[in-house]
């Protein structure tokens, strides 16, 4: 084999070997496009349900007086808790998933979003004990009442403690998500799809 032949196989291996990079990090950014998109389309799933289970418009379906009983309570929490579980289960995987690529700085921020909602499902529990004892367990603690249930519903009229807390955690992660789209297509790129987006919505 002559210097030649030689140089031509280094020269293949050379071209071949930085083609490799380029589809390597073209997977790489495909996976994180895929990680960002799910995880974004999870967390607004998720934000939604947490206004509808707590919506504080409790349907009287059963006649006057029903209202009271806690069984119908508890029915009336299963229906809507069962689309928020699904939500929440979605919204675990896509962020297990998306810890692959941005580890603790997103781990950060989904743990917020997830600590919310066991408080809420807390608050929920403990909600509905005090309907079985007939509001005995809040009677000697009203400040502790006001705070469970401006937790398990939304007020309508001023932020509580808890619409804070949420609020805060789901706009410090939709930001970071923002970022993190912002590092794999570049501003560029991103500002030219939201000008497409407002001009076919226009």
């Amino acid at each position: 084999m002559d210097m030649t032949s030689i140089m031509q196989i280094v020269i293949t291996a050379i071209f071949a070997y930085k083609g490799l990079k380029v589809w390597k990090h073209q997977l790489i950014v495909k996976k994180q496009f895929e990680a960002v998109c799910s995880l974004a389309e999870a967390t607004y799933n998720l934000r939604q349900q947490f206004k509808i289970v707590r919506n504080n418009y409790l349907e009287d379906v059963e006649g006057a007086g029903k209202k009271n009983n806690c069984e119908w309570y508890a029915k009336e929490f299963n229906e809507r808790w069962k689309p928020f579980s699904e939500a929440l289960k979605s919204f675990q995987l896509h962020a297990y998933k998306a810890e692959v690529f941005w580890g603790e700085s997103i781990r950060n921020k989904t743990d917020k979003v997830q600590k919310c909602a066991e408080e809420l499902r807390q608050s929920t529990r403990f909600y509905l004990n005090n309907e079985k004892a007939d509001g005995e367990d809040f009677k000697n603690d009203k400040e502790y009442g006001k705070k469970i249930r401006t937790t398990v519903f939304e007020t309508g009229v001023s932020e509580s403690e808890f619409d804070i807390k949420l609020n805060e955690a789901f706009d410090e992660l939709e930001c970071q998500l923002r970022s993190f789209s912002q590092k794999i297509f570049g501003t560029k790129y991103l500002a030219e799809q939201a000008k497409k987006t407002k001009s076919a919505a226009d």
